[in-house]
């Protein structure tokens, strides 16, 4: 009984880091509750289509012809979208080698 215990505490702690992992409160036009007017906060009018539609920091997917603004940043001439707040600003920290490499991670084949 104390294994079952333990392993469910374990499952419950995994589970809750996974979805702490980025801010999903900043949504990219692609999760739930795109376009739907909720979550309290204004959504920008205008929207960025992005050469990826997975996050090349989180892996998240995302709608790409439809990423806020504030979630684009440009790179070697290309618009490069981002899931949540926290991850543009990341983006911005990495090397230029670090960028390729992360955003061929994302990139179809």
């Amino acid at each position: 009984m104390k294994i079952v215990t333990l392993l469910s505490l374990v499952l419950a702690a995994g589970l809750a880091v996974g979805l702490v992992g980025c801010d999903k409160g900043q949504d990219s036009g692609g999760g739930a509750g795109a376009g739907d007017g909720g979550g309290g906060a204004a959504k920008p009018s205008t929207t960025v289509a992005t050469v990826n539609n997975k996050c090349p920091l989180m892996g998240s997917l995302f709608n790409n012809a439809k990423v806020a603004p504030d979630l684009v940043r440009e790179f070697e001439g290309k618009k490069i979208g981002f899931c949540c707040a926290g991850c543009p600003e990341k983006w911005d920290k990495l090397s230029d080698a670090d960028k390729v490499e992360k955003l061929a991670s994302v990139m179809a084949p």
